[in-house]
């Protein structure tokens, strides 16, 4: 008992320092960019916005179940996990007492049925993400797949990270089934089933596989957490703040430039008295640290699912426009500037930039700042 406390505790204190270091070096790099007073605003301005919206885009999956099959597959792993933070308990609980139940609703039959319910809807979600990521392999379909371009590698890393997590789960409660540890005495059907299995190895064999499939339970969770801080599923955490501080305005509403330098308006051969305030500075974005924060947030928050891409008018006209690798190549040049300030405790000028080597002219003048959002995955 002590030897997993010791085992479980140690993996946890290392996760959370890795997980920990990676969020505040990319709080740091967010820092680089420029105020967005108007998005706080936003929020500021619509009082009990952030509940509905979180509510509806974040937990409720409103725009990813306007896209059924990968829609429903996405909701199902994400609800099942949120269900699942109750097994994450009881894993913890059990790493000190073997019959550690949660308080209240640790012995309900009903408690162990959704949260094998989920498991199993888990499981079935990951099982749709690999079926439609084989049918749409970049390398046999090249452009023509919604998933070219993106890091194709993490993906399946992180499918196979969450078939472990609900693999461990089902393996070590079947064994808690046959040691008289486990806190349901029914309603727990995949559990049971597993359970079942590992039964003819004996309590003893069976004793020592909780152990073991405890702490791989443990191992498994905190890997994955520390997985995600560093890939493009850092959008797990990202989404809320991401929607949190999300633009309410019509889509393809675009503003006003605050700043129109005398270079510009001279080339527009507008007036004095027909221009904002001039005031100096650069016209448009360069690099990075042009873009606001939640610009930057925004490139943390993208999955690389391709669902802009796919429906992007110039994309599908052949042009080079790709709105997932604008966001990509911006992620790449944070990553750039991040590793530059580590590297020199503030940002050197290395020469390089986000427009021209990161992303080309010829991509943005495609951009046909597109009004009407596809049906497909937005009301």
């Amino acid at each position: 008992m002590a030897v997993r406390i010791i085992i479980g505790l140690a993996l946890t204190v290392a996760a959370f320092a890795f997980a920990g270091r990676r969020l505040w070096w990319l709080y740091r790099v967010a820092r680089t960019g420029q105020p967005a007073p108007e998005r706080v605003a936003a929020v500021r301005g619509h009082p009990g916005r952030d509940a509905s919206v979180e509510a509806t885009e974040v937990i409720g999956q409103r725009k990813l179940l306007q896209w059924t099959v990968p829609g429903i597959a996405h909701a199902l792993t994400f609800w099942g996990f949120i269900v699942l933070l109750l097994t994450i308990l009881e894993a913890y609980g059990d790493l000190f007492s073997p019959t550690f139940a949660i308080p209240v609703i640790g012995h309900w039959p009903v408690t162990g049925f959704i949260e094998d319910l989920f498991a199993v809807g888990v499981l079935a979600g990951i099982i749709t993400f690999a079926v439609i990521r084989l049918v749409n392999n970049p390398k046999r379909e090249g452009r023509d797949s919604r998933f070219s371009g993106s890091h194709t590698g993490a993906a399946w890393l992180v499918l196979l990270g969450i078939f472990g997590v609900i693999a461990t789960l089902l393996l070590y409660r079947g064994a808690q089934i046959n040691t008289g540890h486990f806190p349901y005495a029914h309603g727990a059907f995949a559990s049971q089933i597993v359970g079942h299995w590992l039964a003819p190895l004996g309590t003893g064999v069976n004793s020592v596989l909780e152990t073991v499939f405890i702490l791989a339970q443990l191992a498994v969770i905190l890997g994955f957490l520390v997985f995600i801080t560093y890939s493009k599923h850092l959008h797990i955490f990202m989404a809320f703040p991401n929607t949190y501080y999300a633009n309410l305005e019509p889509k393809g509403h675009i503003q006003n430039m605050p700043v129109v330098t005398r270079e510009v308006r001279s080339m527009l051969g507008l007036a004095a008295s027909e221009t904002a305030p001039v005031e100096p500075g650069r016209f448009g974005a360069k690099d990075v640290n042009d873009l606001s924060w939640n610009l930057l947030m925004s490139a943390y928050a993208c999955t690389e699912c391709g669902r802009c891409t796919s429906e992007c008018p110039a994309n599908l006209t052949g042009k080079k426009l790709s709105p997932r690798k604008i966001m990509m190549d911006t992620r790449d040049r944070l990553e750039q500037v991040g590793k530059n300030i580590n590297a020199n405790g503030s940002f050197k000028d290395d020469g390089k930039t986000l427009l021209n080597d990161f992303i080309t002219v010829e991509e943005l003048r495609a951009c046909t700042t597109a009004s009407k959002v596809p049906r497909s995955w937005l009301a």
